[in-house]
């Protein structure tokens, strides 16, 4: 899996393999720093407004 954050606000998980979408969690704000974990199932992200948001990738 890959996450990318277009300028739209937003991240998006893809499976590499497949190359399709496999989940799009959003933000309000333009995020500018995020994190997956080693499993793979959490992700986190930070943005501009100083919130730090935690989702699940499963």
């Amino acid at each position: 899996r890959v996450v990318t954050g277009p300028g739209d606000h937003n991240l998006r998980i893809w499976d590499v393999d497949k190359g399709t979408l496999v989940g799009r969690p959003t933000g309000a704000c333009p995020i500018n720093v995020s994190t997956c974990s080693l499993d793979g199932l959490t992700l986190a992200s930070g943005s501009l407004d100083r919130t730090i948001r935690v989702w699940r990738t499963d």
